[in-house]
């Protein structure tokens, strides 16, 4: 299995399935772990991988047993569910507080293959890594797969600077953020005209059929859809993640 180059994941979409990704541990944080308002127990570590001149962050989700050090190599890849769907290592990304677009990468532990054991990893491992330098007090990225966290954490700091972003990535990461915010705008839309027009009519309350009242529907149904949301206390995320980085198509005429 070929793995995915850092620079190719920051080509990326967020939500896509990365097969593979590998590169030595600049930065490791310490494990973090806690329990969700629903009883179940999580755990997670932080830490940067580096690859020739690029660099990217890493969220390990379930990391309890298999924590990364600081200097070793690490292969990561994904592996089949049960449905034979490829599945455990997404790319993610987010914008921090100071409006630096960050390239992440998310990762559920139980559901990959990292190569050999802690301790055999530990054989690997390089204590003349790079130092810590690009860490900033910054808070952990908010994506669909992780909360937002402290801005310190057990004595470690966040990265702002974990990928390197070029203007012509941050067009493109932007541009496509702002297509799926207009792409979840004209699904209220759709909704307000397809929905709540028909149904004022069938009341017999045609005089709020008017811009202003149906600017104020769309603007309400956007702003439920676009707010985070969490099922379980730990995992974040809202519909715009769900949207596509793509015009959508207009919908069925009646």
């Amino acid at each position: 299995m070929n793995a995915q180059t850092i620079q190719e994941i920051m080509q990326m979409e967020d939500g896509q399935q990365i097969m593979a990704v590998e590169g030595k541990v600049k930065f490791a944080g310490d494990l973090d772990t806690g329990t969700s308002v629903k009883g179940v127990d999580w755990s997670k570590q932080f830490f940067v991988l580096i690859s020739g001149r690029s660099e990217i962050a890493c969220t390990m989700w379930d990391a309890e047993g298999n924590e990364v050090e600081k200097g070793e190599d690490v292969r990561i890849e994904a592996t089949k569910n049960k449905k034979g769907k490829w599945t455990g290592i997404e790319k993610s990304s987010y914008t921090d507080r100071k409006g630096v677009f960050v390239h992440t990468v998310t990762i559920q532990a139980n559901s990959v293959r990292i190569n050999g054991t802690p301790q055999e990893r530990a054989e690997t491992r390089d204590d003349d890594a790079p130092p810590d330098d690009a860490l900033a007090d910054d808070p952990a990225p908010a994506t669909s797969e992780q909360p937002m966290l402290p801005k310190q954490h057990n004595g470690w700091k966040r990265s702002t600077t974990a990928a390197p972003v070029s203007e012509e990535e941050g067009i493109l990461a932007t541009r496509q953020h702002l297509v799926r915010l207009a792409n979840l705008h004209k699904m209220c839309i759709d909704v307000a005209n397809s929905i709540t027009g028909p149904h004022l009519k069938f009341l017999g309350l045609e005089e709020f059929l008017n811009p202003g009242f149906l600017q104020s529907t769309v603007h309400s149904l956007f702003i439920e859809a676009s707010s985070r949301r969490s099922d379980d206390g730990v995992t974040w995320w809202s519909y715009v993640d769900k949207m596509p980085a793509h015009a959508l198509k207009p919908p069925p005429q009646a």
